[in-house]
């Protein structure tokens, strides 16, 4: 339901989201994300209030529907689970840590270095600190899409990726934009 990308999907996902099973739970996040749309408070807040319950398999899907709504309002959210979880659910905090990456203002990234900081595994601990870079590499550019494209065509990795990804939200309703990463393409 959620890759049909249609709103009057939501209605049935929210209920789903509601459910005990955390596979369900889990591919239910991921599709609100997608059939919702930005500014959505009903499915930001039914997503928030997922972070807070299940397995880790149901937390991260709703970590994804979190990313794929792209509302910086799940930044507080994220990062609380990032800041929570690192010694008991590591790459639950990994995968937060990345999701606030990709939708916090790069001023947030002192919050994230603090959280690199905290015990952890080894591979949690490396996967956060390429999500802090990853939320650096953003303040060059910010959503300015000249920037972007440049980024895209000659930064490094994780500028490539954060790029892409802000390209994709701002691109959601963008015809000039998918014009001109066609034509890049």
């Amino acid at each position: 339901l959620g890759d049909i990308g249609d709103p009057a999907a939501v209605p049935v996902l929210l209920e789903a989201l509601r459910g005990d099973d955390p596979a369900v739970v889990a591919a239910t996040g991921t599709a609100l994300g997608a059939a919702a749309r930005s500014g959505d408070n009903l499915v930001l807040d039914a997503l928030v209030a997922a972070l807070g319950r299940g397995n880790a398999t149901a937390r991260t899907g709703a970590i994804e529907g979190l990313e794929r709504l792209a509302d910086p309002r799940a930044t507080g959210a994220l990062l609380a689970l990032a800041r929570a979880a690192p010694a008991r659910a590591p790459d639950l905090a990994a995968r937060a840590a990345r999701a606030y990456a990709r939708l916090a203002d790069p001023a947030g990234a002192a919050e994230l270095a603090a959280i690199v900081a905290l015990p952890s595994t080894p591979s949690a601990r490396a996967e956060m600190a390429a999500s802090l870079s990853l939320l650096q590499s953003g303040a060059r550019c910010r959503r300015d899409v000249g920037c972007l494209l440049g980024a895209l065509e000659h930064g490094g990795d994780l500028e490539r990726e954060k790029a892409a990804w802000l390209l994709g939200v701002i691109g959601i309703s963008n015809p000039p934009l998918h014009r001109a990463l066609a034509a890049r393409v």
